[in-house]
């Protein structure tokens, strides 16, 4: 853990074991976990999607067999309904934020670099969340919004 110190009435923590500079995961924070309209309006897609499977490909990749249940949003992609793949590099999948899980039903949401006809490629800026019905409503408002141009 940590060495604790007072002085003249603070506490001062200092870590025995720094962290490692080179670490690439970061602590998942409650807000990458939330919706909102911010994070709606800066992607180019926002699909349902239900993970059908997981495969290792090679050193790097994992590959999700993946069935796109409904498109939310498409700008400059040519995105449908259907079975599909996602990509996730292993060492993002090794965060485990957030948890994916076979079986479950996610919303999906990244930029047109990530989605093309051999399928969705997770990066940094992809955002992957475990769907919520009580989304549903929320994301027709943000559908609204992104409509009126006022995204």
């Amino acid at each position: 853990m940590g060495q604790e110190r007072k002085t003249s009435g603070q506490l001062e923590i200092h870590d025995v074991n720094p962290p490692n500079p080179d670490s690439y995961c970061r602590k998942c924070r409650n807000s990458r976990r939330r919706l909102n309209s911010k994070k709606f309006c800066k992607r180019d897609y926002a699909v349902i999607i239900q993970i059908l499977s997981r495969e290792k490909e090679g050193d790097n990749w994992v590959k999700f067999a993946i069935s796109v249940l409904s498109v939310m949003k498409r700008t400059k992609t040519n995105i449908h309904r259907g079975r599909s793949v996602m990509w996730i590099s292993r060492r993002d999948l090794g965060c485990k934020c957030p948890k994916i899980r076979i079986g479950r039903r996610h919303i999906l949401l990244g930029n047109s670099a990530g989605g093309n006809e051999n399928g969705y490629i997770i990066n940094s800026r992809s955002i992957i969340l475990r769907w919520k019905k009580r989304w549903h409503r929320r994301i027709r408002k943000f559908i609204k919004y992104d409509n009126r141009r006022k995204c």
